[in-house]
């Protein structure tokens, strides 16, 4: 069998570039996650800052509470029955007032209660008109009213031709409709 010289100087070659080879490649890994410890490490200084302040906040809030709690006290004028929350369980209750034996209060004492006034529902309609003229009269004249006489009514183009040009009655023409009326001198003016 024939012998390598040089074996044992090309396998530490290998293994040199192997080790060498991943290091090089994994640099900008090592940035990333040295930019992430670093942000990390900035958010935990930032949300000790959020608790140091919400601790003073709290501990404010129960000096205060504590200054409110002696002048209720004082203002109640030192009755002992205040209920202190560091000694525990709920505070204490008032009696409830006497009731019957089944525990709810009587019936039939106190004064009736009223009952409301008995009303219709409103009429509706426009506003500033009686019910009744609604009922007498309609609000949109039908076709055919209120058009002066002597003035040939036609039907739109549109509605004269599906019905086979025989105009049906009560349809109006804009041709008619400029004719019936007199112009306006400040709006022929104006155009």
């Amino acid at each position: 069998m024939r012998s390598w010289p040089n074996a044992p100087k090309l396998v530490l070659v290998a293994l040199a570039a192997l080790i060498a080879a991943p290091g090089c490649q994994s640099g900008g890994n090592l940035d990333m996650i040295e930019r992430e410890i670093r942000w990390k490490e900035d958010r935990i200084y930032h949300l000790e800052d959020h608790v140091e302040e919400y601790k003073r906040r709290l501990e404010s809030a129960r000096r205060e509470n504590e200054t409110l709690r002696k002048q209720l006290e004082e203002a109640r004028g030192g009755s002992g029955d205040s209920w202190n929350p560091g000694a525990g369980g709920p505070p204490p209750l008032s009696p409830p007032p006497a009731h019957g034996p089944s525990g709810l209060p009587p019936v039939g004492n106190g004064p009736p209660a009223e009952l409301p006034p008995n009303i219709g529902p409103p009429s509706i309609g426009p506003p500033g008109a009686d019910a009744g003229a609604l009922d007498d009269e309609p609000i949109i004249s039908p076709p055919g009213q209120g058009i002066p006489e002597g003035i040939e009514v036609d039907a739109p183009p549109s509605v004269a031709s599906s019905l086979g040009n025989n105009p049906p009655d009560g349809g109006l023409s804009a041709v008619a409709l400029q004719n019936a009326i007199p112009p306006d001198d400040a709006r022929a003016g104006g155009l």
